[in-house]
């Protein structure tokens, strides 16, 4: 296996299951990923800053649900506009 940047083990971090692999790439993954962390084996600490990290997450995805509706909305306004536009150009 190669260098991992910033010094980062080779060998799997031991607060993750076993079974896991550390990889996510969107905001529910990486939420799915953090639960699959054995918070026994935490510091205080770490326990302090997976919750804040659970709660930061919990608010992207939030975030992340009101700009999909937003697209949504602007759509509509859109089709509205160009649907003006054309009917008053007759």
């Amino acid at each position: 296996m190669g260098a991992l940047p910033y010094g980062a083990p080779e060998r799997p971090l031991p607060f993750f299951l076993p079974e896991e692999e550390a990889v996510a790439d969107t905001i529910a993954e990486t939420v799915d990923l953090l639960y699959t962390i054995d918070q026994e084996k935490l510091t205080p600490d770490q326990q302090i800053a997976l919750a804040s990290a659970l709660a930061g997450l919990a608010q992207a995805e939030r975030l992340e649900q009101i700009n999909e509706r937003l697209r949504g909305i602007h759509q509509v306004l859109q089709a509205w506009a160009l649907k003006a536009t054309i009917e008053g150009g007759r």
